[in-house]
């Protein structure tokens, strides 16, 4: 499994609330299409980043006795499978900086970002596809 590339530094690449007053405007449509996942711009780099506990936690109760608890570690380990089975092409321009209580997903190409999130966002919202890619994630 492709580890976070930052993991020693938690925060590096995902940008908190507190200075989103400072990033640049994305779309509407789009902001609202990827709901729950936030999109954020700052310095030329590009993150997707998700509250974990408020999406789709049932995708996570079934493999709860293997350890999997819905944190953005295990968010990574799905969106992972994802991105090396859905979308390979993608999978040199995007990584992973989660935290306990974060996914966050990170790239300086916004477009393939883009295309991801929205990909991913789909699928999470296919509830049959979602479960066949987490039955293959491994635990972090």
């Amino acid at each position: 499994m492709r580890r976070a590339r930052s993991a020693h530094q938690p925060g590096r690449y995902c940008w908190r609330p507190a200075i989103q007053g400072a990033l640049s405007a994305v779309t509407i449509d789009f902001e609202e299409a990827i709901k729950p996942f936030s999109w954020m711009e700052y310095e030329g780099n590009f993150s997707v980043s998700l509250n974990v506990g408020e999406y789709k936690e049932e995708v996570f109760r079934r493999r709860r006795v293997e350890g999997f608890l819905g944190t953005g570690y295990d968010w990574t380990s799905l969106a992972v499978v994802f991105l090396t089975e859905k979308q390979p092409d993608l999978d040199e321009s995007i990584d992973f900086d989660p935290e306990a209580d974060t996914f966050c997903a990170y790239s300086s190409d916004s477009e393939a970002l883009k295309a991801f999130a929205l990909a991913f966002k789909a699928a999470c919202e296919d509830k049959k596809l979602i479960q066949d890619l987490f039955s293959r994630a491994e635990l972090d």
